[in-house]
């Protein structure tokens, strides 16, 4: 390694890794995709398939990207993270969710993604309910992108809520029975009837779009409490997360870091990854983490000629990042969050693909990046919550 460096820049191909496949001669989007920049990092870096959880547990956006910021332990619920990625100024004890504006016919679940509703349409429908008041009870639904957002009570007493006892109306399936939230405990029971009133005063205005959005689907329910270290205190220096999703920026946030979005950032094939990797350069921090959310939304989508379409422009994005880069005294990371397969839509507990190049990297073997290739390389003995430690080693 050398002495110094003077950037590190993380990209995050979210879900981009796929488990490998049993038979020899088949391919993943990966392996099967044009990845000319990332075959270079890898020829000149050192590469691996390295686990982002414990043996068997399947990571998600939030855990797979805490566990790479190398924080696997500061584990709160999904909707805290979704929170924490918008503008509203979450305090201590603040109770936190998700939802999805769902359609309902009867009291079945017909559509979770809001039929198609895009996100000046879905504004507009939230407007009334931007900020309410529940029975004494502080409530704001905040929307995060065209169908989802986020849910936030304030009141003293939902601090003494536990992980587990405030369960939300959102059974994540098409098709069954329109349910309520529900609580184990006094203060969960209290969080869950203002939910339920919220979702009918939701509903009551909706009652005439029988094909639109006309009710909430609430999930991933828990209380904020702030980090005991950020970012800054673990290194020793700052860093930025540049990303369209917000439990992602959610996650950055939590860890006091830098956040960036745009309305050009979609977290979709059509993002303005071009627009991101300038941002990442100009970038005032040591460390910059670039999340690229359009391999796992084709993933979700069961569309691998979409995943491979979107790793390509991935690839792309990092020809562009290494075009002004010097890598004499630049770090760059490129790995997933998790495994998200294009053949089921569902993340997996499988390792995925990494590869470190620049500044100090004495290279491996490895001229390939992809699943199989990177299984041979040196990082295989290292998993995903070592991976900053291991890069901003000075020596």
């Amino acid at each position: 390694m050398v002495k110094s460096f003077e950037k590190v820049i993380l990209i995050v191909g979210d879900g981009m890794s796929e488990p490998i496949p049993v038979e020899p001669g088949d391919q993943t989007p990966l392996s099967r995709a044009p990845t000319r920049a990332l075959d270079y990092l890898a020829t000149v870096g050192v590469s691996g398939l390295i686990p982002v959880c414990s043996a068997g547990v399947i990571p998600h956006s939030d855990t797979g990207h805490l566990a790479i910021l190398g924080f696997p332990d500061l584990v709160q619920a999904r909707g805290v993270f979704e929170a924490l990625g918008t503008q509203f100024k979450l305090e201590p004890g603040d109770l936190c969710g998700r939802f999805n504006l769902g359609v309902r016919s009867d009291q079945i679940v017909i559509d979770r993604r809001g039929a198609g509703c895009q996100s000046e349409e879905a504004r507009k429908l939230l407007e009334p309910f931007v900020r309410q008041e529940i029975n004494g009870v502080e409530c704001h639904l905040i929307l995060t992108s065209n169908y989802r957002g986020a849910v936030i009570l304030r009141s003293p007493i939902f601090r003494q809520i536990q992980d587990g006892q405030l369960q939300g109306n959102d059974s994540k399936l098409v098709g069954s029975i329109i349910r309520h939230c529900t609580g184990s405990t006094d203060p969960a029971s209290m969080a869950a009837r203002i939910l339920n009133e919220l979702n009918e005063r939701f509903e009551q205005r909706r009652t005439d779009c029988p094909l639109g959005p006309n009710t909430l689907l609430f999930r991933d329910l828990g209380v904020y409490q702030p980090a005991p270290i950020s970012f800054l205190e673990r290194y020793g220096f700052q860093g930025t997360v540049i990303s369209a999703v917000a439990v992602v920026r959610g996650v950055g946030r939590f860890l006091r870091m830098d956040t960036i979005n745009d309305p050009r950032f979609t977290a979709r094939i059509d993002s303005d990854l071009s627009l991101k990797i300038t941002q990442a350069l100009a970038a005032r921090t040591k460390f910059v983490l670039v999340n690229i959310k359009a391999t796992d939304y084709a993933s979700h989508q069961c569309d691998p000629p979409a995943k491979e379409q979107a790793i390509g422009r991935l690839d792309q994005a990092v020809a562009q990042l290494l075009t002004p880069l010097n890598l004499v005294r630049t770090r760059i990371i490129v790995c997933s969050d998790h495994c998200t397969s294009s053949i089921t839509g569902e993340h997996t507990a499988d390792p995925v693909a990494c590869t470190i190049a620049g500044a100090g990297i004495i290279p491996d073997e490895i001229r390939s990046f992809d699943e199989r290739s990177v299984r041979e390389g040196q990082l295989n003995i290292y998993t995903i919550k070592d991976l900053l430690s291991l890069v901003f080693a000075e020596t």
